[in-house]
């Protein structure tokens, strides 16, 4: 039996290791941004916030990592409206 070593997969290109990182950071921002409109939150914190969305939505990434987000929030809701729904039937 002939053992042989496999090559090793070749890690991202430079390009696509910093697009990712890019989107990350822009994901990133975008949760911080969600954070900061919540009630408890100061005011000028809220107001920060919402312009941080604002910039985000005025470019084309932004509005991709807005969507992104939106995705995974809605999610959760659907995650949080069918665990009530499964409490009220216990």
């Amino acid at each position: 039996m002939l053992i042989t070593k496999s090559k090793p997969s070749p890690g991202p290109v430079p390009a696509q290791a910093q697009e990712s990182g890019e989107h990350r950071q822009l994901l990133d921002a975008a949760w911080y941004a969600l954070d900061g409109l919540q009630p408890s939150v100061s005011e000028a914190m809220q107001c920060d916030s919402a312009l941080t969305f604002a910039e985000m939505a005025a470019t084309g990434r932004g509005r991709l990592a807005l969507r992104w987000v939106q995705s995974i929030v809605g999610v959760f809701k659907l995650r949080r409206a069918t665990l009530a729904g499964s409490q009220m039937r216990a």
